[in-house]
């Protein structure tokens, strides 16, 4: 016992027990570089041996434990053995500096009442909250220790690194957590590890340009209420978060807002983030400087303004992202910026949600995302499905915003990849018009037998009716001869059964020559000098082919190439 009535126990070992008795501390404590770092850590004293003792606390300077009371008089190494209690994981070892001009930062630097010098602790590489007296029981306001640790991170005083470390617990905090420097916190698990943040409060608050490039990971974050309308996380400068639960609070899930020249989230990243039972948005992002981030397996659920809502003024990406709602009725992604870029790649919306609103120029690939937005969305949409297409299914296409009518002629091209009867094609046509064209199609089309195409045969086609002529068609493995001698062709042969044009310019404007069979004589029809016309049904006696040599309507044509009986 201490002349000030603190319990001290002192004793004096070799240095080979020292370091022993340290490095097994530090797995006891979960410090795995403590070991390692007790040689060049180690306090001075004799070559040969050392005094070392141990108190049970810490303390603060308003409410002091043993630590704070003794002086390197009774030694020169101390361990503690916990912060308000013993093993409440608080505690380490401490080393005696005649310094006295560092303050006490409550974690790192104890400066006793009798003055003289400080207590340092012996650290790895993480600030524990518990050296800074947060109690994770679930009642005490945390917030004050929590947020020493971080202010203290990434500062000269601690030069070991940037990182926090929050150990299994629950933290209650009545005011948030402030990120105005870089730091990076990491809890075990946003089940192990959560933080239960006061009715009506902020929980995590992520400011500019102090807090860019924070990462925060591996915690759970729950309002103890749905007062007012605060967000459970606000960003307003660049943010690294990973593996979150974000629930309860009466404002968005997560708010990403920079829309002033004191605000700047370009580049926030968030992975594996789940926002549910919020009052306002899931994920809510606004503001000019809100660009360039990616939000991927972003899981939005029951939130009741929206599960994601983009506002950005350049565009973000989202990939594999989902909004899901028991209730239903709201909309699961709305992005209403027609200046912004947007890219929802793989996204899903899912149960009974409204259909979605994204409004061009973003691109929507995959997911059932591209298949619920509704026709006011205007965005270009990518979607290959296993399943017949229709009106409702949209694969991809584009609309023109201009015209309210989706089916109005003249919207702008659509293009289909899908399957029927396990074979691929293709269709590119105007919204509610007819096809350009359709590729590699097998012998039908939406179900409807192409009855010129013959068996065996890929054709690119013109419309989509029973009676629709292939313009190009390529020989499968069983291709059959179209003239009916039942042979088959084989793989890769091309067949042109219309007119073949060569050239750049429009068929018939008389500027370049063209090339066409039609298996008849083409007198007195049009033609422009050197068009050539090629016999389809040649026979013994008869002509190659036919070319026009006086341009006209008609034009004046000549069989050349005769052909010997």
């Amino acid at each position: 016992m201490t002349d000030e009535g603190f319990p001290v126990h002192e004793t004096d070992i070799s240095r080979r027990v020292w370091l022993a008795a340290l490095g097994a501390l530090g797995a006891t404590m979960g410090l795995p570089a403590l070991a390692a770092r007790a040689q060049t850590n180690a306090p001075p004293g004799p070559a040969l041996g050392t005094q070392v003792g141990w108190v049970d606390t810490i303390g603060t300077v308003q409410q002091p434990g043993d630590l704070r009371g003794i002086t390197s008089v009774f030694a020169n190494t101390v361990i503690a053995l916990g912060f308000w209690t013993r093993g409440d994981g608080g505690g380490g070892v401490f080393y005696w500096d005649n310094d006295t001009t560092t303050p006490d930062d409550g974690g790192l630097v104890i400066v006793p009442d009798p003055g003289g010098g400080s207590w340092k602790r012996v650290v790895g590489a993480g600030l524990n909250v518990k050296w800074f007296g947060a109690r994770a029981d679930g009642t005490t306001d945390d917030q004050p220790a929590m947020q020493a640790a971080i202010d203290l991170a990434g500062t000269p005083a601690y030069p070991s690194g940037q990182s926090v470390v929050l150990p299994r617990g629950s933290y209650k905090i009545a005011r948030p957590l402030i990120f105005d420097r870089q730091v990076m916190v990491m809890g075990e698990g946003y089940i192990n590890t959560t933080l239960q943040v006061d009715a009506g409060q902020i929980g995590l608050w992520v400011k500019y340009p102090g807090g860019v490039n924070t990462s925060i990971r591996d915690l759970g974050v729950r309002a103890a209420g749905q007062a007012g309308t605060p967000p459970g996380m606000l960003i307003e400068g660049k943010c690294i978060a990973a593996n979150m639960f974000i629930t309860g609070f009466g404002g968005n899930g997560i708010s990403i807002i920079a829309d002033t020249q004191a605000t700047n989230a370009n580049g926030t990243a968030l992975t594996n983030i789940q926002c549910a039972s919020n009052g306002g948005y899931g994920l809510y992002v606004s503001g000019r400087d809100a660009n360039g981030c990616l939000f991927q397996n972003v899981q939005c659920t029951d939130n009741p303004l929206g599960e994601f809502y983009e506002a950005s003024g350049l565009g973000n990406t989202y990939v594999q992202c989902l909004a899901e709602s028991g209730a239903g009725g709201h909309i699961g992604y709305q992005a209403p910026n027609l200046s912004a870029t947007n890219l929802f790649l793989g996204c899903y919306q899912e149960n009974a949600l409204a259909a979605s609103i994204i409004s061009q120029p973003s691109v929507v690939i995959g997911g059932t995302l591209a298949e619920s937005l509704t026709n006011t969305s205007d965005c270009t949409v990518l979607l290959a499905t296993g399943q017949p297409h229709g009106i409702g299914s949209r694969h991809i296409f584009t609309r023109d915003p201009t015209h309210d009518n989706p089916q109005e002629t003249g919207d702008p091209l659509i293009c289909y990849m899908d399957q029927q009867d396990g074979k691929s094609f293709f269709t590119m046509n105007a919204y509610g018009s007819e096809d350009i064209f359709s590729g590699f199609a097998w012998t039908n089309y939406l179900g409807v037998a192409v009855s010129t195409v013959p068996p065996g045969w890929y054709a690119w086609t013109k419309g989509a009716s029973a009676n629709v002529t292939p313009t190009i068609l390529f020989a499968g493995n069983s291709a059959q001869d179209p003239q009916g001698s039942g042979r088959t062709i084989g793989y890769g042969y091309t067949w042109i059964p219309g007119p073949l044009y060569f050239g750049v310019s429009r068929p018939g404007a008389g500027q370049v020559p063209l090339q066409w069979s039609v298996g008849r004589d083409p007198s007195g029809t049009p033609g422009a000098q050197g068009d050539v016309v090629w016999n389809q049904t040649p026979s013994a006696g008869g002509t190659i082919g036919w070319v026009c040599v006086t341009t006209g309507h008609p034009g004046t044509w000549k069989a050349f190439g005769a052909i010997a009986m």
